[in-house]
């Protein structure tokens, strides 16, 4: 088409907002998609017109992302139909242009290619945006039926859909990849154990502390990492750790491959990863060395606990002593028996923002955040004596500013030099930062685990159009030859029941692919089990899959008996299955003879599930690792890591258990679960 200059359009009211919307897409310019192009192609089919296209409107074009019956990529917005279109709410249909005073003059009616007929169905964002439209022209007057006009609308929205999914694998792409960059660079050592005690997950600082590359660190043994005398000594608490407790605590270890050589003081955090289902997986663990910090501590500590003898010599001694005080460079405090200041360092007063003649007027109290509050008074129980040992413990203060601040704190009881009451000498530590990185780590597995969830409805999503857009052919089909039938009055009775009856038929199948669509894609935590048909089960997941399946030449078989029944979560069980199927498609994709086929059988109170595929098994060193948390083979962007991993938790929730096996050759999963399911405190799992 030509681009000569028409009439001006008028852009929508919220039009930086639709641009912004349609830019975020990242779809403008891109290659061509042979899903979308198939789309083009049913709705040309569908209205019967030989011009289809997907056109999105950008500041000053408008550009087809998919067409059939065009050959530019683009025309001038001020030419574009669905300049119009993107005003209204719903489709736009102009059935002769030269009766339209809005299109009457346009260079493309008036000229080639001579538009007659338009109608376009919006592209509509989740937020409410037009980006564009799916429209289809012909160069005749003409109109569209009621049920052309759906079907055009239908497929607008399987568009956005495709749009969405693009959108959605490119920012899990880029959060996996924030992720990596942001274990890279703390300098805390950060990683993952399992509860054979072995590691799953070390991040360069802890690769660095070891010594050791991440390919010789992952799958090893922390007791072959750190030596038999270490892992002696940490062992009890990460058993606490593993039966669910978390554990704050300080010891010191010399690593046998460490550079460093002599003993280190390490604060660690053992935080249990527990499943909903309640399991314990694994811990993760956030350590900091922290040498120097208890160095400078035991320097001071020693120099408090001279407090006594010094003030007991001579007015020089108190001032050598205040010195000493003053210019500590960590926070110090004295504080009477009921809790009190009686006096704080100027490290101290920076760090909690007021100063000393404020604090003299404060206890303890007035500081400590609510949460802790009640632990602050247990210290008031303790009668203090010179004989106790140091003690430290974790405390949240407020900040005169109200900002939390986390501490680690070291206090010993000592007693005036009269011999009157006893008071607390404390060092305050700030290590809100350690605490802040902890809570980070939580939430970068809760983004892993979404990401594994969105990955697998991404590959199934073109798929699932295709599965739609036949069985709305065969409706439209129908309902075209009925209307004829009708007009020409010759309605056959007994054919039109067997025609509604496909109808019917045909309607449910769309039912069923979009319930089926709808319950994969939904958040399952908390749902009871049901007792579901394991065929209709499977039928459904393998309904998801089929239209992927068929596009890549793979045959798609089941073997399941009608009656067999299974209680279960569906939607989780599912999920495992779109997971083996997928993983089989990918590893066959490039294979002359490509098959996947399904066996589920039930012998006494045990239900099996085998996915089998035409491979020829796995290479050892995958098989050794591919169900651990991060491990995956596929390229970066293209796989979390976490869909072996997150499948069988799920399974173990469910009583069971997912294997690996070769049978006749050829590679083969296998779900196994019990009959009659779990126990009522069931819940679905989460990766290791």
């Amino acid at each position: 088409m030509s681009s000569p200059k028409g009439p001006v359009i008028p852009y929508p009211e919220n039009e930086t907002e639709r641009l912004q919307a349609l830019y975020d897409m990242q779809v403008l310019d891109t290659e061509a998609e042979k899903d979308l192009d198939d789309i083009v192609r049913l709705a040309s089919h569908i209205c019967e017109t030989p011009v289809a296209l997907i056109s999105l409107l950008d500041r000053n074009r408008q550009w087809f992302k998919a067409r059939l019956g065009v050959d530019a990529c683009e025309t001038a917005r001020e030419l574009a139909f669905c300049s119009y279109a993107i005003l209204q709410t719903r489709p736009l249909v102009v059935e002769d242009a030269t009766l339209d005073p809005r299109f009457s003059q346009n260079p493309l009616v008036t000229g080639q290619p001579g538009i007659r007929f338009y109608a376009g169905a919006q592209l509509q964002t989740e937020k409410g945006f037009n980006i564009g439209t799916l429209c289809v022209i012909d160069l005749k007057p003409r109109s569209l039926s009621r049920n052309q006009i759906e079907a055009l609308e239908i497929l607008s929205h399987q568009v956005v859909s495709l749009f969405e999914r693009r959108k959605l694998k490119s920012e899990t792409s880029q959060q996996a990849r924030f992720l990596a960059k942001v274990m890279d660079v703390t300098p805390n050592s950060v990683g993952y154990i399992d509860r054979e005690f072995r590691f799953r997950y070390a991040n360069r600082a802890y690769e660095e502390r070891l010594n050791i590359a991440a390919d010789q660190l992952i799958g090893k043994p922390v007791r072959d990492l750190v030596g038999e005398q270490n892992f002696q000594k940490a062992k009890p608490l990460m058993e606490l750790a593993l039966a669910g407790a978390p554990q704050n605590f300080e010891m010191s270890f010399t690593l046998p491959n460490s550079s460093q050589g002599s003993e280190r003081a390490t604060q660690c955090h053992y935080i249990p990863d527990r499943q909903e289902s309640g399991e314990i997986k694994g811990f993760f663990v956030v350590s900091t060395d922290v040498s120097s910090l208890r160095q400078a501590e035991t320097v001071a500590l020693a120099q408090g606990e001279q407090l006594k003898v010094i003030l007991k010599q001579s007015q020089a001694s108190e001032q050598a002593f205040a010195s000493l005080f003053n210019n500590a460079p960590v926070g110090m405090i004295q504080v009477d028996s009921q809790l009190r200041f009686i006096s704080a360092n100027p490290a101290f007063q920076k760090l909690i923002g007021y100063e000393e003649a404020e604090l003299k007027r404060m206890s303890i109290f007035d500081i400590t955040h609510p949460d802790h509050q009640d632990t602050t008074k247990q210290l008031m129980l303790v009668n203090p004596k010179p004989d106790i040992p140091i003690r430290r413990f974790e405390r949240k203060y407020l900040t005169k500013s109200g900002k939390t601040l986390w501490a680690l704190v070291t206090s010993r009881a000592a007693q005036h030099v009269d011999g009157g009451e006893y008071f607390m000498f404390s060092i305050i530590e700030d290590i809100t930062e350690t605490r802040r990185t902890t809570q980070e780590l939580a939430q970068a597995q809760t983004m892993l685990l979404a990401s594994a969830k969105m990955a697998s409805l991404g590959e199934m999503a073109g798929g699932v159009a295709h599965e739609i857009n036949n069985p709305l052919a065969i409706i439209y089909s129908k309902v075209e030859a009925m209307h004829s039938e009708l007009i020409e009055q010759k309605l056959d009775y007994s054919k039109l029941q067997l025609d509604l009856a496909l109808i019917k038929k045909t309607v449910g199948r769309i039912a069923k692919i979009v319930k089926s669509l709808r319950s994969f894609s939904r958040n399952s935590n908390g749902d009871p089990t049901e007792v579901v048909s394991l065929e209709a089960l499977i039928t459904d997941t393998m309904t998801l899959c089929r239209e992927r399946f068929r596009n890549g030449n793979c045959e798609l078989l089941m073997t399941c008996t009608a009656t067999t029944k299974l209680t279960c979560r569906p939607t989780e069980v599912s999920q495992i299955l779109v997971n083996l199927l997928n993983n089989s498609f990918e590893a066959i994709s490039s294979l002359g003879e490509k098959w996947v086929k399904i066996d589920a059988t039930q012998v006494g109170g045990m239900t099996t599930i085998k996915v089998t595929d035409s491979g020829h098994g796995i290479e050892p060193q995958v098989v050794e690792k591919m169900m651990e948390p991060f491990f995956t083979t596929k390229d970066i962007g293209f796989g979390t890591g976490l869909g072996l991993s997150l499948s069988k938790g799920i399974a173990e929730a469910h009583g069971g258990k997912l294997s690996y096996s070769i049978v006749d050759g050829h590679t083969c999963f296998t779900l196994e679960i019990p009959t009659l399911g779990v126990s009522a405190q069931f819940k679905s799992a989460k990766a290791c």
